[in-house]
């Protein structure tokens, strides 16, 4: 009965063992697996930033622990000594109280010691290493796609402002000329010193956008830079490809067995083989020994000597409660790590929702906008010919034709911002450095 148990606990911390090493080689392999929006070189980018080194690290410290676990157990060979040498006594050599043996002398010990068998107790703490390891794999995964995510959304927003920027000073310098013909018109006086006013204010609103899109550009570059070391243009090429790689974003998704998900899953397998290594701490652990006890060394080395062996068992029968405490802050742990699965749960259908009412909104706000850029052409292709027959106004022409950039302008940013939330879409279902 003792043999059919010991080997039924073998072969199931075998068995954990194994699973772990599959599941790590599993998690090892979908890195590698890249989706259509994976580019090498920005990958690159993001695994050299602290923190992806930090995260690499700490996968490290896993790979040691389980080290350490692995060669606890293994053979132990210490070497001791001891040795008395009577300074001083006034204790008569024929008192009876003086022994016989000579009091001065040098031993030496040297002792093997193995552990036979613990029923399983070492190995359900590798097996719960492991399954940190697999945690930390997951975790590296997880701030990979952040990175990711991070790089593409501020470079999109460069790209963006950069495109508006470029807009602007289109537009101020049609507007410069604009106000060179108000000028004209009004000395030749078929224009108003209000018109002149009118465009005037054009310019400064003009001016004003121009300055903030600057401010928020260099904002974002020196982000860029601090963030991920290198300059923005050194992979604008890259950025702008994948921009247009960008998949249309689905209606409905359901992230069951996400990356965060499967990380807390680990970590409460983690958890259960640390109460099962605390179980079976109560029983016997079974190890042996073999020491060469050598006297007298200070006289000569293998004049006296002894060898001693046998097979030890050490069983625990009462430690105040200890491992019960250990037993149940651990299962409480369990407790807590299945909260943060629900809590994170809906943190991630939280925010699907709020990406899909933002992309409905920003859709319906272009459909909106080119609706009333398509009248404001068609207005200002009247208000044009009729200016030609001095039929209306001047400056009637010119706001429209103002009017209709600032909605183009608009529009163009909105597109941008549609495009950062299609890239959101492809981060929550993490979609962005593996396949679908």
């Amino acid at each position: 009965l003792v043999m059919k148990f010991v080997l039924k606990n073998y072969f199931e911390t075998s068995c954990k063992i194994l699973f772990c090493t599959v599941l790590f080689w599993h998690a090892y392999m979908q890195v590698s697996e890249a989706s259509g929006l994976y580019n090498e070189r920005l990958y690159e980018l993001i695994i050299s930033t602290p923190e992806a080194v930090e995260a690499k690290q700490n996968l490290m410290l896993n790979d040691f622990e389980i080290d350490l676990l692995t060669k606890q157990t293994g053979p132990k060979v210490n070497f001791s000594s001891n040795g008395n040498y009577p300074l001083k006594t006034e204790i008569s050599p024929q008192n009876s109280r003086v022994s016989s043996v000579d009091e001065r002398y040098i031993d030496g010990k040297l002792s093997l010691d193995v552990q036979i068998y613990d029923f399983g107790a070492q190995n359900e703490l590798i097996t719960s290493e492991n399954f940190k390891k697999l945690s930390g794999q997951i975790e590296l995964r997880i701030l990979e796609q952040e990175l990711y995510f991070d790089l593409l959304k501020t470079g999109f927003e460069i790209v963006a402002l950069t495109q508006n920027i470029n807009m602007i000073e289109g537009d101020i310098e049609l507007h410069n000329l604009d106000r060179a013909i108000i000028k004209k018109r009004f000395i030749h006086g078929t224009g108003t010193s209000i018109d002149i006013k009118e465009a005037e204010l054009i310019s400064l609103n003009l001016e004003n956008e121009y300055r903030n899109a600057k401010s928020d550009l260099t904002e974002r570059r020196s982000y860029f830079l601090v963030k991920f070391g290198q300059n923005f243009d050194i992979y604008r090429m890259e950025i702008e490809e994948i921009h247009k790689l960008l998949p249309e974003p689905v209606k409905a998704f359901e992230i069951e067995n996400g990356l965060k998900i499967r990380k807390l899953s680990y970590e409460i397998e983690a958890i259960e083989s640390e109460i099962n290594s605390i179980k079976k701490s109560r029983l016997p652990v079974i190890s042996s020994s073999l020491s060469l006890n050598m006297y007298n060394l200070d006289v000569g080395i293998g004049n006296d000597y002894s060898f001693t062996g046998g097979v030890n068992m050490r069983v625990p029968l009462y430690d105040t409660g200890a491992s019960k405490s250990k037993e149940y802050s651990a299962l409480m742990k369990i407790k807590i790590v299945k909260t943060q699965i629900i809590k994170e749960q809906n943190i991630w259908q939280q925010k699907w929702d709020q990406n899909n009412f933002a992309i409905s909104n920003i859709t319906n706000q272009i459909d909106f906008i080119s609706k009333k850029q398509s009248e404001l052409s068609d207005k200002y292709e009247l208000l044009q010919n009729l200016s030609k027959t001095l039929q209306t106004n001047f400056m009637e022409t010119v706001n429209a034709r103002v009017a209709s950039r600032q909605l183009y302008r608009e529009e163009n940013q909105l597109q941008w911002e549609l495009s950062g939330r299609y890239l959101e879409t492809a981060y929550l279902r993490e979609y962005l450095l593996m396949n679908d």
